[in-house]
């Protein structure tokens, strides 16, 4: 099987994923947060500062791209394969009230017709392979059903399914039956995202979605970084040495961050999304 790590907007950056790709062996892609396309026809290197090739050292990186309007997105996504790359994502999947309501990421899944319309400009256009993360819809589980047909047309690296919507948030349950209804129609590799967070969640999944190979896990990953090890069995369980381990990963994130020269008070704000996850380790007292 092939783990990915899921792109999570305002922690996987690239001190995450360099960190965590030198502890903790296991993750086959990472997948870095979405970089929105902008009216310009000269990209500001500025906007692909956490994608530069320089920076990444795990050499398994797949950057994403958000955005709805043709010529914007083959703009981004040419200046994205000139940094070296050969892949990039396209975000259907964030299900954020501040993007979806622009109609991007999940928002888009309501209009299959303007997904066509880009896919069928812009394929022609790129410089390299282009891969899609989904949704099941945005307001409706069935929305998913319009979108497939489209997808077929083109040919996509694979198709990335969180079976939620994109109104769920991350809350109630992922909608397995529905995943597996919709990946049948496909004709390009499916690859399933959403509440692994244990080795007993992976197994519970297997079992129903049989043959699929590769998962995309975030909040699971996020919150036990020797997941990846767990769910493919070369790991059982945490060990006394292990949370020493998770320490000084949490050490390194703080210190990579301070010499990539953020504040103290902004490095606050943004370790306490990764406080949240970790913070599942810390012994609970009475």
């Amino acid at each position: 099987m092939n783990v990915y790590l899921a792109p999570i907007l305002g922690i996987t950056g690239y001190i995450y994923r360099n960190l965590h790709d030198k502890m903790f062996p296991g993750v086959d892609r990472y997948f870095a947060p979405f970089v929105s396309t902008v009216k310009a026809k000269v990209i500001n290197q500025a906007l692909l500062k956490d994608i530069i090739k320089e920076k990444d050292t795990t050499g398994r990186l797949i950057p994403q791209v958000l955005g709805n309007e043709e010529i914007p997105f083959v703009n981004m996504a040419n200046a994205i394969y000139d940094l070296g790359y050969e892949e990039l994502n396209w975000n259907l999947g964030c299900p954020f009230p501040t993007v979806a309501n622009k109609h991007k990421g999940s928002g888009l899944l309501l209009f299959p017709d303007r997904i066509e319309k880009l896919l069928n400009y812009a394929v022609p256009k790129l410089n390299g392979k282009l891969s899609v993360k989904m949704r099941l819809g945005h307001r409706d589980k069935n929305e998913i059903e319009k979108i497939i047909p489209i997808l077929n047309k083109y040919p996509l690296t694979e198709v990335i399914i969180h079976p939620r919507i994109g109104k769920q948030g991350y809350t109630g349950s992922v909608c397995i039956d529905s995943f597996q209804k919709n990946r049948a129609g496909l004709t390009h590799k499916t690859v399933y995202n959403g509440d692994i967070f244990n080795t007993e969640d992976y197994i519970s999944t297997k079992e129903i979605i049989g043959d699929i190979e590769d998962y995309m896990l975030g909040r699971g990953i996020l919150s036990n970084p020797f997941l990846p090890q767990m769910v493919k069995g070369v790991k059982k369980e945490i060990t006394i040495d292990d949370l020493m381990l998770i320490k000084d990963f949490h050490d390194g994130l703080v210190n990579g961050q301070l010499e990539a020269g953020y504040s103290r008070n902004y490095l606050c704000d943004k370790m306490k999304g990764i406080w949240i996850y970790l913070g599942v380790h810390l012994k609970k007292s009475k």
